[in-house]
C-alpha cells in the first residue's frame, strides 16, 4: 500500500484552544502539539472519529517505523497515532533537547507529555495504546502509563517486555529472573541487560563518548540494530567491531539468501542456548568491541534490514546533529532509580492492571527471551487481571518482521476484548466477536 506523508503543523496553547491544521491531511500526516512549553511531534492517519490508537515506540526508533500498522489500522477505520517520544526527532521536553539532564526523560515526565497529548492535543478520553517498535521503552512507557493512569486507558497492547520489569528498576530488577543456565552470574552478572549497566556505570563524560558512537554514522548504526534476523550476524556486528562491510561481503552475504531460512530455522532452535549480544556490551566497554575513539558501526546493505527507504531517510534526518542525536533517547536508561520509586510509590491499585491486556510474545528475540524463560513474565500474569498472551514468530522487532501476524493478532484481540461501542468501528457488526 502506497503512504504519502506530509508534515502538518497542529498548535495548541496552554488555555486548550482547540488544534488547527495548515494543510489537507493525506494518507499519514505528521503534527505538532506543545503545551507547557512542551513539544509532542506524531503521525496521524484515519478517520479522526474512529476509535483512537496510539502506537509508542522506543529505542532506537521512531514513529515511522509504526507504517505498517497506521497503513492498516486506519484503513479500518481507526484512528491512528504515533508519536515521537521525548527527545527523539522534533519531540521535546521543556524545549530543552540539547539540554543534557538526563533527569527530563524520566517515566513520569514521559507519561506526563502523553497524557497530555491525548487530552488536550487529541482531545479524547481514552485510547487503546500499543507499545512496541524497540520494544524495550515502548512497552516501558505503556506499562507505567496504564499503572499510573489507567483512566486513559480502553486496553493495551505490549510486545515483547512484560509488565513490571524494565519500568521497575530496569537490569536490578530483571536479574531476578534471569536464565543463570545461559548467563552463568560471575560471567555475565546483568546477564542479557548488562548494557544498560554499563550505561549506568559512566560519568557524565564517559556517557556522552559512548553515545557518540551511535552519531558517528546514524545510518550505519540504524542499519545494524534493525537487521533481519537470522542473529548471527547481528550478533557478531553489535558485540564484536566493526569495520565495515566491503563489496566481497555484500556479494557473500547475497550469495548465502537461498540459505536463510535454514539459517533461520537453526538459530530458531538454538538461540536459547547462547548469551545474546547485549550481554556482551560491559566486558567489552561499549557497543561494536568497545567504546574507543575507533568504535563505529559496520556498513551493511539496507537488503539485510527491516527498514524501508522511506522509514531511513526519516529516522537518520531525526537523528543527525540537526534532529538532536541519541543523547536525549539513550538518556532514558539514566533514571531506573527514578523509574521504579515512580512504579512502586504511585501506581494506582496497587499496580493492578484491570483493563484487557495483549502481550505480543517473541520467541526469537534474543534479549527479551520471555519465551524461554517463563519466570520473566510471572509478575505481569500476577498484575494483570485480563491477560491475553499471543507468540508471534519473530524478533525483537516483531511489528516490523511479521506486520501481518502483528496486525491480525491486535485485531483479533480488539474485537473479542474490547467492548464494541468504544473500540470497534463497525459498533455491533463485529464477526470477530468469541460468541459469534
Amino acid at each position: 500500500m502506497g503512504t504519502t506523508t506530509t508534515d502538518t503543523t497542529t498548535t495548541t496553547t496552554d488555555n486548550n484552544t482547540p488544534p488547527t491544521t495548515t494543510t489537507t491531511a493525506t494518507t499519514i500526516t505528521r503534527h505538532s502539539f506543545t503545551k507547557y512549553s512542551q513539544t509532542t511531534s506524531y503521525l496521524a492517519a484515519g478517520p479522526e472519529t474512529g476509535p483512537l490508537l496510539i502506537f509508542i515506540h522506543g529505542w532506537p526508533a521512531l514513529a515511522e517505523t509504526w507504517t505498517p500498522q497506521l497503513e492498516a489500522f486506519s484503513a479500518l477505520h481507526f484512528r491512528c497515532i504515533a508519536p515521537d517520544l521525548p527527545g527523539y526527532g522534533k519531540s521535546e521536553v521543556s524545549n530543552a533537547n540539547s539540554s543534557r539532564d538526563h533527569s527530563l526523560y524520566t517515566l513520569q515526565n514521559v507519561v506526563t507529555q502523553l497524557v497530555h497529548l491525548i487530552k488536550h492535543g487529541l482531545q479524547r478520553e481514552e485510547a487503546i495504546w500499543i507499545g512496541g517498535s524497540g520494544h524495550d521503552w515502548g512497552a516501558a512507557v505503556v506499562w507505567a502509563l496504564v499503572a499510573h493512569h489507567p483512566e486513559v486507558c480502553l486496553g493495551v497492547v505490549n510486545m515483547a517486555i512484560p509488565y513490571r520489569t524494565l519500568e521497575m528498576g530496569g537490569p536490578r530488577e530483571l536479574v531476578k529472573y534471569a536464565d543463570r543456565d545461559v548467563y552463568p552470574e560471575d560471567e555475565y552478572p546483568f546477564a542479557q541487560w548488562a548494557y544498560q549497566a554499563w550505561y549506568e556505570k559512566l560519568t557524565p563524560d564517559e556517557f556522552a563518548q559512548a553515545v557518540a558512537v551511535f552519531d558517528r554514522d546514524v545510518e550505519a548504526f540504524l542499519k545494524v540494530f534493525f537487521a533481519k534476523r537470522p542473529h548471527q550476524r547481528q550478533q557478531e556486528l553489535l558485540s564484536s567491531g566493526g569495520g565495515g562491510g566491503d563489496d566481497d561481503d555484500k556479494n557473500n552475504n547475497e550469495g548465502e539468501e537461498e540459505e536463510e531460512e535454514h539459517l533461520d530455522a537453526t538459530v530458531a532452535a538454538d538461540i536459547k542456548n547462547k548469551p545474546a549480544f547485549t550481554a556482551h556490551v560491559l566486558k567489552n566497554g561499549g557497543w561494536f568491541g568497545g567504546g574507543g575513539p575507533d568504535a563505529a558501526p559496520p556498513q551493511i546493505p539496507l537488503a539485510e534490514t527491516l527498514l524501508s527507504e522511506d522509514m531511513l531517510r526519516a529516522m537518520v534526518a531525526a537523528f543527525d546533529d540537526e534532529g538532536g542525536g541519541f543523547w536525549a533517547p539513550t538518556a532514558y536508561y539514566l533514571n531506573h532509580d527514578a523509574n521504579l520509586k515512580w512504579c512502586e510509590d504511585w501506581s494506582v491499585n496497587d499496580g493492578v492492571v484491570s483493563v484487557p491486556v495483549l502481550f505480543v510474545e517473541c520467541p526469537a528475540d534474543v534479549v527479551a527471551g520471555t519465551y524461554h524463560n517463563s519466570r520473566l513474565k510471572g509478575p505481569m500474569e500476577a498484575y494483570c487481571r485480563k491477560l491475553t498472551t499471543v507468540p508471534i514468530d519473530a524478533g525483537h522487532w516483531v511489528a516490523l518482521e511479521k506486520p501481518q501476524e502483528t496486525n491480525a493478532a491486535i485485531l483479533r484481540w480488539i474485537a473479542r476484548e474490547i467492548p464494541e461501542e468504544r473500540g470497534w468501528p463497525y459498533g455491533k457488526k463485529n464477526p470477530l466477536k468469541k460468541n459469534v
